[in-house]
């Protein structure tokens, strides 16, 4: 037992620096959550934890608001915020595009295929689905609801 003392003392003396380096490195990980968190401005592009991309409009104390799509603004807590977003080459090109598009005054009407559901001009249930009575009719091998 005298012989396996010292390697005893070593592998535990191990374990404990490890464990003081790890978590060393996870409070630097949450401090730099932390500071990311704190400088966010309006005007930066962030990923919620939950996936939701959106541009920061209002920083009021612990929540922060995002707007996704042009009339739409949700609200997270700090701690929701994840990561900021960092504009692709795709992205440039898109908003290239965009720049290059004049508007004439014109939109045109998108276009619809034989097969895709069109909506009435009464404003009733779009054309090509199922109505109520349609689907409480029982199916039968071979016949079409």
């Amino acid at each position: 037992m005298d012989g396996q003392s010292p390697i005893l003392l070593i592998v535990l003396g191990v374990a404990i620096v490890g464990l003081f380096w790890m978590n060393s490195r996870a409070k630097k990980q949450q401090q730099q959550k932390l500071s990311f968190r704190d400088s966010l401005v309006p005007g930066q592009e962030v990923q919620t934890i939950g996936g939701l991309v959106g541009t920061v409009t209002h920083v009021e104390g612990d929540l922060i608001t995002i707007a996704t799509t042009p009339g739409t603004e949700l609200r997270f807590v700090r701690a929701a915020i994840a990561k900021l977003v960092e504009p692709t080459e795709a992205d440039e090109e898109f908003e290239d595009d965009d720049a290059d598009d004049t508007d004439d005054g014109e939109t045109a009407a998108p276009e619809q295929s034989e097969g895709t559901p069109s909506a009435t001009a009464s404003g009733d249930r779009p054309t090509g689905f199922l109505s109520d009575d349609d689907l409480k009719k029982p199916y039968r091998d071979g016949e079409k609801p």
